[in-house]
């Protein structure tokens, strides 16, 4: 250590150690300038932020208010639309029910005054008022009026010549109208059969005499026995055959088949003669005829004989109630539940229709109902039945009572009889709604207290909803109704009826109509509109907010775009020019006069004003920017080797190197005060004194080159992992020289801050002349050393230097450190020892190699010692390989690898020896487009910890295992035709850029025609590896003779092998030996997860190290013929079938390979002069060695290594480059090696005897004494 401290210029030094520490120095003009900025920049975002906030909750606010008025505008338009619409269709819809309603009674009523007019004309008494060809009559009033059922009553009394005895004989003297009826009419008689025995769907109807039964006798009935098929009831059914009698009852008469007395039905619906009325109203007539009901007193029915009573009191057409389906318990709401007892309503229904509903029939009437009844009857009602089937589920039906008078005179007519109706009310309602209108809510209801729903669609009969009020409340202020009086109201009343003397009894039941639309039919109207303007709007307003902000983030981004730019700009000039320089740089550009205020001029501004890229007119008009610094300290600093290193790289790799170096030195210049100025190529350019003076430049830089020489030793060997073998073999070499310097801004293209002088030109001198790991400095800066009481770190080189234009003159050497022992300075002995006195000290634990596979254990830990960086290398591009590996396979292929047993692990070479393996054809596997894409993401592919710890024993082991006094088949040479491998590999993964097309993206199908055009090698993981895994073993345990050798001295390895590749077939021997050991298991696992990878593992090794045999006339002889057929033969045939095409393809996939690691394994003659020579050197002492050994052969390789060199070029390194190139499938690495080939073969002719000689005065003397000295 230094003991004194020196000064210059009243500033103090302190000791040699402080070249260690760092100072931070901060441009304070560079933090006011950005504060300046930043502050600006932040008020002016203050206020544009707070104008746009406003704008955007005034745009916000508008467009709510304008959005939701136009959607309540439009929604109102729609309701407005849908309310007008349904009134016009509920009008419609009353008008025509009103029109049915009115043409139906009106005529009924023609038909009641018809009978009369006919009793008259023929002089006829009444009750005896037989009317012929009643049914036709009364068809065509059903046909008018809609009705179901046209009945004929007539008064009958109890005794006298109008008595029940002479009218049930006058009715069986004229009841053979029945059977024309049904002969004339067949179709209504089939269709009334039909519904009885069965419906046309195959049901199960109501049988004629099962209907009879259900009639059966009661208390005092006339009984029911069996049937008589009488010929006359008879009619023939279009169905089936069957004959269908109305009057086959036995206690009716057998001829006119009509029950001979006047019944009614007791409580069980059976059948009993009625005794119990002064008078009687029995069915007489009817249209359809109802079988069985013929002289039924229909008086008696609790319902329509209290109708009939009230027409009779109120000598007026009567409407009567609703006959409503929920009325009995076995039917359903649509109608007759015909599952129940084979159609019939079984006998256990309480009532046929709510007793409690009745209440109000009798209002006005003399005959009261029995509030104590359970029910009007207990169980069917025949008559009810019979009109419900003339139309089922039809809903609600009412009967309309007419009375017939005796005369036409009103003062003297007497009733004599009644015409009874019964009309469904679906059948009013109207179906002519068009198909604009879904559907609508009718709404039925009486002052009886009965309410009953329809549901009307468009074109459709009316359905019938069920009993009470079903519309939806929503819509009650829509209400539609008319009333029975409006009929009335509008001369209906007088104009039809007053004729004949008849009026409606508006008194009974009034009947109001109501209509209401429905959910549907709203929905109809409800469209999308309203929400279609609104986002039309709201649309509008979002691209008005879109132009906004998008002007806005235009506006911000060009902003922050300048902004940025000018801090790049002013960290750029900052970087290149000095403070001073820079400084003149933004003044001189002058102020900007922005809106009537002076603004500083922007970096941009000043950037295109001094650094213009080469506007003449700008150079013109102002001075050149430039400055004499006397007193400054130049260094240059180079990477020795970097010329050949780099060759072996990719670019990617190169860049890395000097990324990370020199951005280290970068990082040092800036915390030490020196202004990095450029670097040219690998050189790196650093000045001190300028732009501000400093008095103690040298020693600056003297600190400054010492740190880059620690820092450069330090990365290089870090690096070597990922960069490979011979990074850390790098050296830096250093060269600092003191003196004037003009410095300045040359502008025009690229301007840029350079120096200019002899100082630049005597730095770059010393640079050139220094050593690697060494700083030399010139005089000029020795002295400023001394001056600055550092001398004594000066060291005077031993020999002078030859400076241009100055002669010879003395440098000196900058020592690093002391040794604490003696004093002596301390420097790299060789490029593979540590600077600054560091020793590599690596721990080798017991489970780092395989110790029974190495013939001498006890070296074990200094071969791991010395190859350790290498070690580290390989282990590390074998994982990449492994974890390709992994990502391409499928899941289920990785689970299955995880389940697999263990014996596959364990595998023997399948034949004796790996020569009897050799094929001349490798098939390779077929295109897998999952495969593919996996292998395109494996960013996220881990490799288990515990194959990563099995892979580097085996790479350790086979470390050992090459024998390390071979000066070229040794490790060190295995890792350098790895990486060759490696990088042939690579370029053939990455061609040129003819497979991508006019896209930057990947196009459909590339890795598809990636996989076509390198022959599957891109696609399958398994083959880089082996390629690979190859190039690593190819060698191991060589012996440093050749193969001729070793079987001329009959080893037990050329014995074993028949004296055929013995060296190969030894190294794949002993490196699968260890592969296949139980403790790799897992790495095994990972390699290969199949016997079919397997063996195509095992194929790919053996193929690939036995091509590295290249003086076996066989093999040379194989090779050839295989490429004559792969790439001349087959070439342009087009011929060839699909078989012929997939072996042709792993012909030439198995060819690139060969080729693949052959070129590695020479690939020192593909590569820089400088590489060629270093090898050349190793493979010239390992043969001279061996010559010396007596194992070389009779002839010294001396005499004959010139022409032998000449001739390997022309016949084995340029063919094989040019088969590279051929192959098309290695991009630019074919030219680049047949590129180096022949540089180097034009190099060795011109220096080969000279380099040869040199050898032979180097090696050979010493390696005589010291293999005899063996010996």
């Amino acid at each position: 250590k230094m003991s004194k401290e020196g000064s210059v210029d009243g500033r103090s030094f302190g000791s040699w150690d402080d070249i260690l520490s760092e100072t931070i120095i901060t441009d304070s003009n560079n933090d006011e300038a950005n504060e300046r900025m930043e502050a600006v920049g932040k008020r002016e975002t203050r206020q544009l932020e707070m104008f746009k906030t406003i704008f955007l909750g005034m745009l916000l606010v508008a467009t709510v208010l304008i959005s939701w008025s136009v959607y309540s505008i439009t929604e109102s338009g729609e309701d407005s639309q849908f309310e007008k619409h349904f009134q016009d269709q509920a009008t419609r819809l009353l008008q025509e029910l009103s029109m049915r309603f009115s043409n139906a009674i009106g005529a009924i009523h023609s038909f009641d005054v018809s009978i009369i007019s006919h009793v008259h004309s023929l002089n006829l008494n009444w009750p005896f008022a037989f009317v012929p060809e009643f049914d036709i009559r009364a068809e065509s009033i059903l046909a008018i009026s809609n009705a179901k059922l046209l009945t004929f009553l007539v008064k009958v009394d109890a005794e006298g010549d109008k008595g029940r005895t002479n009218f049930e004989s006058y009715v069986q003297n004229h009841s053979a109208w029945v059977e024309q009826a049904y002969a004339r009419l067949p179709a209504v008689a089939n269709h009334n059969h039909r519904h009885l025995q069965g419906g046309a769907d195959g049901s199960q109807g109501i049988g004629l005499t099962d209907f009879n039964a259900t009639l059966g006798t009661g208390n005092g009935a006339t009984s029911v026995g069996n049937t008589s098929n009488s010929s006359s009831g008879m009619v023939d059914d279009d169905e089936d055959g069957a004959m269908y009698n109305p009057m086959a009852n036995s206690t009716r008469n057998a001829t006119t088949g009509v029950f001979p007395t006047l019944f009614t039905f007791d409580e069980n619906s059976e059948r009993i003669t009625d005794v119990a009325n002064p008078d009687y109203y029995p069915v007489f007539q009817c249209h359809p005829v109802p079988p069985n009901l013929i002289n039924y007193n229909l008086q008696s029915h609790s319902l329509f004989g209290a109708e009939i009573e009230r027409s009779s009191n109120t000598r007026s057409i009567v409407v009567g109630q609703m006959v409503l389906p929920e009325m009995t318990a076995s039917r359903s709401v649509g109608g007759y539940d015909t599952t129940a007892s084979n159609g019939i309503i079984s006998s256990n229904v309480t009532n046929i229709y709510d007793h409690s509903s009745t209440s109000q029939i009798t209002q006005g009437n003399n005959r009261q109902l029995d509030e104590s009844s359970t029910g009007l009857y207990q169980g069917v009602d025949p008559y009810i039945e019979f009109i419900y089937q003339q139309q089922p589920d039809s809903g609600p039906f009412s009967q309309v009572t007419l009375p017939i008078f005796d005369k036409f005179s009103e003062e003297e007519s007497l009733i004599v009889g009644f015409v009874s109706a019964y009309f469904f009310w679906s059948d009013f309602i109207a179906d002519k709604l068009p198909d604009t209108v879904n559907q609508v809510i009718c709404v039925l209801q009486n002052e009886c207290g009965q309410v009953a729903s329809f549901q009307v669609n468009s074109n459709q009969k009316a359905k019938y909803l069920g009993e009470g009020d079903f519309h939806n409340p929503d819509y009650d202020d829509l209400e539609t109704s008319f009333r029975m009086q409006d009929i009335v109201n509008d001369g209906t009343q007088e104009g039809i009826f007053s004729s004949h003397h008849v009026q409606i009894d508006l008194g009974y039941c009034p009947y109001t109509i109501k209509i209401y639309p429905s959910k549907v039919m709203d929905d109809s109207f409800d469209s999308s509109r309203p929400y279609l303007y609104m986002v039309l709007v709201m649309g509008m307003f979002i691209v008005t907010c879109c132009t906004f902000f998008g002007y806005d983030f235009l506006h911000e981004r060009r902003n922050k775009v300048v902004m940025t730019t000018a801090r790049q700009t002013q960290k750029i000039v900052s970087s290149l020019f000095p403070a001073i320089v820079r400084d003149r740089l933004i003044d001189e550009v002058g102020p900007v006069f922005q809106r009537g205020s002076v603004v500083p001029p922007t970096p941009r501004v000043k950037l295109r004003t001094y650094l213009n890229e080469g506007e003449e007119k700008e150079i013109e008009d102002n001075k050149p920017i430039a400055d004499l610094f006397p007193e400054t300290t130049i260094m240059f600093a180079d990477i020795r080797g970097f010329t050949a290193w780099s060759s072996l790289r990719e670019p990617a790799q190169v860049f890395t190197l000097l990324e990370t170096i020199y951005g280290q030195f970068d990082h040092m210049a800036k915390r030490h005060q020196v202004f990095k100025v450029e670097t040219i190529g690998d050189c790196y350019v650093a000045v001190t004194g300028l732009p501000d003076p400093q008095p103690d430049h040298a020693v600056i830089m003297a600190k400054f080159a010492h740190l880059c020489l620690i820092k450069f030793a330090a990365t290089v060997k870090n690096l070597e992992t990922t960069l490979g073998p011979d990074t850390s073999d790098l050296g830096l070499r250093v060269g600092l020289h003191s003196g004037p310097v003009t410095a300045g801004v040359l502008r025009g293209e690229k301007s840029r801050f350079q120096l200019f002088g002899d100082t630049m030109n005597t730095a770059s001198r010393m640079e050139s002349t220094s050593k690697a790991g060494r700083i030399q400095c010139s005089g000029a800066t020795a002295k400023l050393l001394r001056d600055a009481r550092s001398g004594d770190v000066l060291i005077p080189r031993s020999t002078t230097v030859d400076i241009k234009g100055k002669g010879v003159k003395q440098t000196y050497w900058i020592k690093l450190t002391r040794n604490p022992e003696d004093g002596t300075p301390i420097f790299r002995k060789s490029l593979s020892e540590p600077v600054v006195g560091q020793t590599i000290n690596i721990p080798i634990v017991a489970d780092q190699v395989l110790p029974k596979y190495i013939p001498n254990p006890s070296k074990i830990p200094d071969t791991v010692s010395e190859n350790q960086r290498l070690i580290d290398w390989h282990v590390e591009m074998l994982s990449r390989l492994l974890k390709q590996i992994i990502g391409s396979r499928k899941k289920k292929e990785r689970i299955q690898q995880r389940r697999r047993s263990t014996s596959m692990s364990f595998r023997s070479p399948f034949l004796a020896t790996p020569m009897s393996e050799l094929t001349e054809i490798v098939e390779m596997p077929k295109f897998d487009k999952k495969k593919a894409k996996n292998l395109a993401h494996l960013s996220t592919t881990e490799l288990p910890p515990e194959v990563q710890k099995q892979l580097r024993v085996y790479v350790s082991t086979l470390a050992c295992l090459y024998q390390g006094d071979n000066p070229f088949h040794n490790f060190a040479h295995a890792s350098h035709v790895t990486m060759a491998s490696n990088k042939l590999l690579s370029r053939v993964v990455a061609p040129d850029d003819s497979l991508y097309g006019d896209s930057k993206r990947v196009p459909k199908g590339f890795h598809m025609r990636l996989h076509d055009y390198t022959y599957g090698l891109t696609s399958d993981p398994l083959t880089q590896f082996a390629i690979v895994f190859s190039a690593l073993i190819h060698d191991v345990d060589h012996r440093g003779v050749s193969n001729t050798q070793l079987v001329k001295e009959g080893t037990e390895e050329a014995l074993k092998y028949s004296g055929k590749s013995v060296a190969e077939q030894h190294s794949i021997d002993i490196a699968w030996q260890v592969l296949m050991d139980p403790a790799l298991e897992k790495l095994r696992q990972c390699l290969y997860s199949s016997d079919e990878e397997y063996r195509r593992f095992r194929q790919l090794v053996v193929n690939c190290v036995i091509a590295t045999d290249i003086f076996d006339k066989g093999l040379k002889d194989l090779r050839n013929r295989r490429w004559d057929v792969a790439f001349h033969q087959h070439q342009d045939d087009k011929t060839l079938d699909e078989d012929d095409e997939d072996e042709n393809f792993n012909r030439k996939a198995t060819i690139v390979i060969e080729h693949i690691i052959q070129a590695a394994d020479v690939s020192h003659t593909m590569q820089h002069w400088l590489v060629y020579q270093k090898w050349n050197e190793r493979l010239f002492r390992e043969m001279y060695q061996a010559y010396v050994a007596g194992r070389g052969g009779e002839k010294d390789p001396t005499i004959g290594w010139y022409n032998g060199e000449l001739w390997f070029f022309d016949n084995y390194v340029i063919p094989l480059a040019k088969k590279l190139e051929e192959c098309g499938v290695f991009g630019v690495s074919s030219a680049e090696c047949l590129d180096y080939a022949m540089e180097n073969r034009e190099q060795w002719q011109k220096k080969g005897e000279e380099i040869v000689e040199g050898l032979r005065k180097k090696y050979c003397g010493d390696l005589e004494v010291q293999t005899k000295t063996s010996l």
